[in-house]
Formats: structure tokens, sequence, C-alpha cells
């Protein structure tokens, strides 16, 4: 569901939670924790990246004071994936705060797609053991044409790596977002045998000027890759949508290798996360990238998108 932050009470109610965000140099990081009842808050579990520390210090101190003596920064590293598993297994399982029976926030906001995924897996292998898990999203009222830039590694994401059979095809579908280098170099780096384009439908988006520029950058793909790609609409703001859309669309590639390139909303990555939790022959790629648009990646809004995990 969609609403404006000054509604976001009438959705989480009056349950306590554990929260878990990200520090991030994205001022989005601050607008779900600037808009919750902070006394429904049992702890408040902020991961902060060390590559990012230098440009994420203003917003992490803004979110110690507003979660208080509630807040607990989780250090990771994005190059190394593993410490996002570590940590969260760690720290909702240690002996101060037991994961067992509680409720859960996760603010997907500003974590990078690979952190962000490998979190859901962790809450979703031991969802028989949580209270409610609910995500929430503050979508961007708009970016910069440059988000990002120097591709590093690309890996399968931890959790997601799929079945690889050599003898079968590869076929590559990438969610495609507002970064056009950054999907060129994972079409180049993978050389798919089929090659499948997600773009957001008009009705699934976050709003009108994001899907044009969606549409604007599908154009481009298809001129560079032509009849050698197909394009098909998902959702990028239900994951549970998403993840159908993924579904319906994969039925016919079953003698394929499936990869998936999630680069549109966070809330669309985790979409692609479900779809390969029920397709586990699936797997999920990540780009790591060098260098990120620090002053300018993303302005926040003044809506949320909130979806309960079943």
């Amino acid at each position: 569901m969609k609403a404006t932050l000054n509604e976001i009470h009438n959705y989480i109610g009056s349950q306590r939670f554990v929260f878990v965000g990200c520090a991030s140099f994205e001022d989005r990081c601050l607008s779900i924790p600037r808009s919750i009842d902070i006394g429904n808050i049992e702890k408040a579990l902020i991961f902060r990246a060390k590559e990012f520390l230098f440009y994420s210090e203003r917003n992490s101190n803004h979110l110690a004071s507003i979660f208080k003596d509630k807040f607990v920064e989780v250090p990771f590293s994005i190059s190394n994936p593993f410490t996002v598993a570590d940590r969260i297994s760690s720290f909702l399982c240690s002996g101060t705060l037991c994961l067992d029976s509680y409720n859960v926030i996760f603010d997907i906001s500003t974590f990078t797609r690979e952190s962000m995924l490998i979190i859901l897996r962790y809450l979703l292998i031991n969802r028989s053991a949580l209270g409610r898990v609910v995500l929430l999203y503050n979508s961007t009222a708009n970016m910069p044409d440059h988000l990002s830039l120097g591709p590093l590694a690309l890996r399968s994401v931890l959790g997601y790596s799929g079945i690889m059979y050599p003898t079968r095809p590869l076929h590559l579908i990438l969610i495609l977002g507002f970064e056009i280098e950054r999907a060129r170099e994972i079409i180049t780096r993978l050389e798919p045998q089929m090659l499948s384009i997600a773009y957001g439908k008009q009705s699934g988006s976050i709003n009108s000027e994001l899907h044009d520029r969606n549409s604007r950058f599908l154009d481009q793909m298809q001129c560079a890759y032509g009849s050698t790609m197909t394009a098909f609409p998902i959702s990028v703001v239900d994951p549970f949508e998403t993840s159908t859309d993924l579904a319906e669309y994969s039925l016919k590639f079953n003698e394929f290798n499936t990869v998936i390139s999630p680069l549109n909303t966070k809330l669309s990555a985790i979409g692609a996360g479900l779809y390969c939790i029920d397709n586990p022959e699936a797997q999920i790629c990540y780009l790591q990238m060098g260098e990120y648009n620090f002053s300018e990646y993303s302005t926040p809004s003044d809506s949320f998108y909130g979806y309960d995990m079943p």
C-alpha cells in the first residue's frame, strides 16, 4: 500500500518493533525514522557501510538523535556481503536482543540492493520465529541522470546463488532502472544467450516522470540490442506483483539458466528476491559500483510504501 508519511502510524499501529535501517548518504534514510512513533521501537539496528563513513556521518548522527538510547550502529562492508549476514545474525540473536517473537520494521529505502536482499533472506528463513515483519520504503521524488560509475565486482547475491546447469544457455532478466551503463556492463560480462528487459508498468511505477524516464532508457536499450532482446512490463512498486510478473514471464524459459539483475526500485528488487526464493534455481546478480553521486543521489518524497511479509 502507498500513503503519505504522516499516515504511517495508521499502517504500523501501536505494536512494538525492532527497527532495521541504514545510515546512508541519501537523506531518504531519515524520512521513515522521522515519521514513526519512536515510543514503539524497542531497538534500532542501523547498518552503516564502512565505504561510506565520511558521506553518511551527518545522517548517522541524525538517526542517533532520533532513536537515542535505542540506537545501535551495525557496521558492514558493501565489498564483503558476508559481513551483512554476520551482522544481522549476531545482532538479532545476541544476549540482549533475541529474534524470537519480535516484530520487525525493515526500512529498505537506502540499503544497497545486495545488502537488503541478504537481510530479507535472513528474516524469511527465520520467519516462524518472528512476529509481524513490515517492509517500509520511502520513494524518491526525483533523481539525477548520473547515479553511479566505475563498475567493480559482479557476483551472485548471497542466499540467491541459484543452480547453474552447464548444458543450459543463459537467460538474463534485467529489471531496467536508471543506470544504463551499469546495465550494459552486466550484459557485457554475462554474455547471455537470451536477454529480457523488464521495465516499469505505467500503473506500477513510482510516478509518471520516472516512468517516462524508464521508457526512454528502454528505447536506448532497444537501439543497442535490437532483436536480440525482449521487453516486458512489471510492477516496480509492489514486490508481490513483481514476483508474480517474473513467474508468469519465466514460464516459457524453463530450458535456460536464469539470472536476474534488479536495477529499478528496492521494492522490485525485493520482488525478484521473493521470486528466487520460490524458484531456487534462479540466481540474482549484483554489480558493485566504485563511485556514487553522493551530493544528489535522490530527493525524498512525502510518500511511503508498506508491505507485510506473510
